[in-house]
């Protein structure tokens, strides 16, 4: 089993999930959340989060874990 840590963007999760889904695999993934809004890190800030879980519940190769 493998776990990516650090997803951070919806097209790097759909990247994941196509080929997850080439190797015909699911691979578990961990969000990178960007809380404090610094613009000198990264992650996904809070308004974005419903946006990646809208995209997100169309992948069948990926599970997120956190």
């Amino acid at each position: 089993m493998s776990l990516i840590h650090s997803v951070d963007s919806i097209k790097l999760a759909e990247e994941i999930n196509r080929q997850a889904k080439k190797n015909n695999t699911v691979t578990d993934i961990l969000l990178e959340l960007n809380i404090s809004g610094e613009e000198s890190k990264f992650g996904l800030s809070p308004d974005e989060i419903d946006g990646f879980m809208e995209g997100f519940s169309a992948f069948s190769n990926v599970n997120l874990k956190g």
